[in-house]
């Protein structure tokens, strides 16, 4: 156990945060991409799944909607 103190231990949760905001820097302007991408994922894999979303002029995300089927069907339903 030697080498294994507060000071390590310390050290290694300082480079988890700047191991962190390495990341959060490097896909700042690729996580709203990222996040529809994985929604056009879901929606290939299943076709009943819904989702849009709109950008503002700078392409930044301002509203994302998704829905599965059987909130589609009960939606439907209840417009009747």
């Amino acid at each position: 156990m030697s080498g294994l103190g507060v000071m390590t231990i310390y050290d290694a949760h300082r480079d988890f945060q700047n191991y962190s905001m390495y990341l959060k820097e490097l896909i700042k302007d690729s996580d709203v991409n990222m996040f529809i991408d994985k929604f056009r994922r879901k929606h290939k894999m299943n076709h009943s799944f819904f989702y849009d979303y709109e950008s503002d002029s700078e392409g930044k995300l301002k509203y994302v909607f998704w829905i599965y089927c059987i909130c589609r069907i009960i939606t439907l339903y209840l417009e009747m």
